[in-house]
């Protein structure tokens, strides 16, 4: 996931990513799936059921300079507390049950004051 500070239309978007997935695929020599919002569409999908509830399954943060961890790990809480599903390769993954797991994994990880 990339977010850039504006997307003019859809065009811009889709040519951001087949570059950038291009040139990760070649540097990393592994398949890449890259999106990219811009930081009003990112905040949208930041709900139970958008498109990034998958970040539920798991992700890695690169770089970060908008507060993004927060962002995410906000939105697995939400999902924790609710019920959803989503099919990968066939195989029903419960969003929900994951998201608590990894709830608790950020509380135990949370710095001490």
């Amino acid at each position: 996931m990339v977010i850039v500070d504006k997307l003019e239309n859809v065009r811009e978007k889709v040519e951001l990513e087949v570059e950038a997935s291009i040139e990760l695929r070649r540097a990393l020599r592994k398949p890449v799936d890259i999106h990219v919002f811009d930081p009003e569409t990112f905040r949208e999908n930041l709900e139970p059921g958008s498109f990034l509830s998958g970040l539920a399954l798991g992700y890695k943060i690169l770089y970060d300079e908008i507060g993004l961890k927060k962002a995410i790990e906000k939105l697995i809480r939400k999902i924790s507390e609710t019920e959803g599903y989503v099919y990968v390769k066939g195989r029903k993954w419960n969003l929900a049950s994951i998201a608590k797991a990894k709830t608790k994994h950020l509380k135990t990880q949370a710095p001490k004051s």
